[in-house]
């Protein structure tokens, strides 16, 4: 099942959800999921239809843009934190970690650096700046997603 089919599905449960909700919290947390999910598939179809042509996003594009909308929640909840709104913060860190379910689980920290630790130990890596992008590439070959910004300090660390 692609992601958007898995976004459409998810909708369909929410609205499901929200229409056999029994009290009122249980309402508005299924009116916050399929608020969530259609604006997620909004933002999916507004890339679909930014360029010349209509494309259609793969599952990799879709799933680059969903990290691109757990960032931007996350900064806007650090935003509204340090304005004093905590509400608003939670509100936007509970989108983030919503957002998250939808992603692929990343390669654990322990896994990156072992394979950093290994890598580092069999190959001879060029030196100065283009050895860090010689062993990013190589996490990139080995692992299908991981914290590229935690990895990076990770192959300064070991280099």
């Amino acid at each position: 099942m692609s992601m958007i089919d898995t976004l459409n599905r998810e909708k369909t449960l929410a609205m499901k959800a929200k229409s056999a909700a029994g009290t009122a919290e249980e309402r508005e947390a299924a009116d916050l999921r399929l608020s969530v999910v259609r604006m997620l598939l909004g933002a999916i179809s507004e890339a679909e239809t930014s360029g010349k042509q209509r494309t259609t996003l793969n599952d990799e594009q879709v799933v680059s843009l969903l990290k691109k909308e757990a960032a931007k929640r996350r900064a806007t909840a650090q935003t509204f934190e340090e304005a004093g709104r905590t509400l608003r913060a939670q509100q936007e860190t509970w989108e983030a970690e919503y957002i998250g379910t939808f992603l692929p689980r990343e390669t654990s920290p322990e896994a990156i650096e072992e394979f950093i630790v290994r890598y580092v130990a069999e190959t001879d890596l060029p030196a100065g700046g283009k050895a860090i992008g010689v062993v990013l590439g190589a996490l990139k070959a080995e692992f299908s997603s991981f914290d590229t910004r935690a990895a990076s300090e990770a192959v300064r660390k070991y280099l």
